[in-house]
């Protein structure tokens, strides 16, 4: 679905409150059916099909932020109780341009927002090459470059990660900001997604093949879902944590 520079494919449930966000300017919306096994084909089709090569992928239950040089120490959410409804599309405009603009310098290839809870006072305005995930854009042209072998397709959970190795391998950064954040407004795995699919069981097996293809820079840790759903509710699961500066860039 089209709203401004963005494009979005939903569950079919989601569209018509996306519509009603977007001020009922959706240009187009293609629905991706709730038996679907493999997300990450859809943001696949989204890069190979990007208009000027740009892409910027955003999850549905997300709020964002702002840091206020000067007035607060952490980001401030972007709602009325804060903010003018003005102010508030001013700022949503400025990340997304920021987004946007970000993926035109030559090194970079992946842009993100940085996550709420890991957004502390004094931090720089922007980071470069580490964990990003939610809201982020992608350089489609750096992406598809013939030395690139590791595709988002192929790996149904734990895309985002396997495409930041993918770019870290080819050289180019990933740019994380500090200037806005998002939150979650709900718990992972709440329904929707790839939690049709998503179970402890293949989130293991996922992890431990991404090990396996990237044993030097992966690393596996147990995760206690407090603040997860459905299959994962009250359970351990193993996820991996990315050494992004042990990536080295291929030789050319």
């Amino acid at each position: 679905m089209y709203v401004g520079r963005l494009l979005y494919i939903v569950i079919q449930e989601s569209w018509l409150l996306i519509n009603e966000i977007g001020g009922g300017k959706v240009l187009s919306i293609q629905e991706y059916d709730k038996g679907c096994k493999n997300l990450a084909e859809v943001r696949e089709w989204l890069a190979y099909n990007a208009p000027k090569h740009k892409v910027i992928y955003m999850d549905d239950n997300v709020s964002f932020s702002v840091r206020l040089l000067g007035q607060y120490k952490t980001p401030r959410v972007l709602n009325t109780d804060n903010f003018t409804e003005q102010e508030i599309r001013d700022h949503q405009v400025r990340m997304f341009n920021w987004l946007w603009n970000t993926l035109d310098r030559k090194t970079v290839a992946i842009a993100g927002i940085s996550f709420r809870p890991f957004n502390r006072e004094e931090m720089p305005d922007e980071e470069i090459n580490k964990r990003f995930f939610a809201v982020w854009g992608l350089d489609t042209r750096k992406y598809y470059r013939p030395e690139n072998t590791i595709f988002m397709s192929d790996w149904p959970i734990k895309e985002d990660f396997a495409t930041g190795i993918a770019i870290r391998k080819m050289g180019y950064d990933i740019c994380v900001t500090n200037c806005w954040s998002f939150d979650k407004m709900t718990g992972s795995n709440s329904s929707g997604g790839c939690s049709n699919y998503r179970t402890v069981e293949f989130m293991n097996s996922e992890t431990l093949r991404m090990v396996e293809a990237f044993p030097d820079i992966i690393q596996v840790k147990k995760r206690n879902n407090k603040n997860w759903h459905g299959d994962f509710e009250g359970k351990e699961s193993l996820d991996v944590v990315v050494k992004w500066s042990k990536i080295k860039p291929i030789k050319k």
